[in-house]
């Protein structure tokens, strides 16, 4: 009896201890799934902030190809070429314009208010380029150059409709000041003006011309270089004329540039003086560049402006017609652009 009770409480204690060894692993089973779903509601989480940056991401990148698109837009059909030797400065004007040309009834917006202007200075021998901002109506305004000692160059104004998306950029072309030779070449300035020639001693004085300004819808560089494509030119101001005199005294001071003058010379270029041996005074560059001068102390002229590429226009109703006048700018040259209008 004994032994029988013995093997009875070994079986007992044998199913207990296998009952104890289940249930630790059933227990150690749930712990390793609490584990693995606590890890699951991590990557939960750090999937669903994944997300969110990534959205974030794209919001973005939809963002920077607005402005690509914007840019696309703003170079629209301009060659690329013609900006890429680094010669092109100035202004690329920032916009904002509503609707398109797929919408009916786009409303037109613009950063800029009517009136906002946007001013080019003599910068060097450099072509500087304007990106129209906004579909509406431009007033051009060009000065030329002075000849040297100082005769003034002349001033051109027009006005001008223009669409982003057909004329995207100007070239602008400021013309440089004469120089002053003495008992040497008086070099002319940039744009055109005709170089003043003299000899001998420094009493002998000769003035280079003044360089002309435009504004073109190409950039093919100086105004000369328009010679075979004279349809591409909107605007020019001429630069005046250089002077000449000897025993250290200015016989002629030279002829006011402009829109007109009485003795004029190569297309886009001033005439420059022929015989060093005499004090001649170089053409101020234009439309048609000046006629040097000829006789000892004789001056040089002006070069002449042009409006052909700025018809009139009526603008709610009121008639605007471009003009020129002589003689209106010292020093270097300059031009300036004004939104006058935002079209409808």
């Amino acid at each position: 009896m004994k032994k029988k009770g013995f093997a009875t409480s070994a079986i007992l204690y044998t199913m207990l201890l296998l009952f104890l060894v289940l249930l630790v692993g059933i227990l150690n089973n749930l712990q390793n799934k609490k584990t693995i779903l606590d890890t699951m509601k991590k990557d939960t989480v750090m999937a669903l902030q994944l997300s969110t940056i990534v959205e974030d991401l794209l919001t973005q990148v939809n963002q920077i190809n607005i402005k690509i698109n914007d840019i696309e837009t703003i170079i629209g059909k301009t060659d690329i070429s013609q900006i890429a030797d680094g010669t092109i400065t100035g202004v690329i004007a920032k916009f904002h314009q509503g609707g398109s040309s797929g919408e009916s009834g786009g409303s037109t917006t613009c950063e800029y208010e009517i009136g906002t202007k946007w001013e080019f200075e003599y910068n060097g021998e450099n072509v500087q380029a304007f990106a129209i901002p906004c579909d509406g109506t431009y007033q051009l305004e060009v000065w030329g150059a002075q000849g040297a000692p100082s005769a003034k160059g002349g001033y051109s104004v027009g006005y001008k409709k223009f669409k982003r998306d057909q004329n995207p950029l100007l070239y602008i072309v400021v013309g440089g000041q004469g120089s002053i030779g003495r008992g040497t070449t008086g070099k002319g300035g940039y744009n055109g003006g005709g170089n003043g020639v003299t000899s001998g001693g420094t009493g002998n004085l000769a003035g280079g011309g003044g360089g002309a300004t435009h504004i073109a819808i190409t950039n093919l560089g100086v105004l000369s270089a328009y010679k075979d494509h004279q349809d591409e030119v909107l605007i020019v101001a001429g630069g005046g004329g250089g002077g000449a005199g000897y025993s250290n005294k200015w016989i002629n001071s030279g002829s006011a540039g402009g829109g007109t003058s009485s003795s004029t010379s190569a297309f886009g270029q001033g005439a420059s003086g022929t015989n060093p041996g005499l004090s001649q005074g170089g053409g101020g560059g234009g439309w048609a560049g000046g006629t040097a001068g000829v006789a000892n102390g004789s001056a040089g002229y002006g070069g002449t402006g042009y409006i052909g590429g700025v018809p009139p226009i009526i603008l709610n109703d009121i008639a605007y017609s471009p003009e020129m006048q002589n003689g209106q700018q010292s020093g270097n040259g300059k031009a300036q652009i004004t939104l006058v209008s935002l079209n409808s």
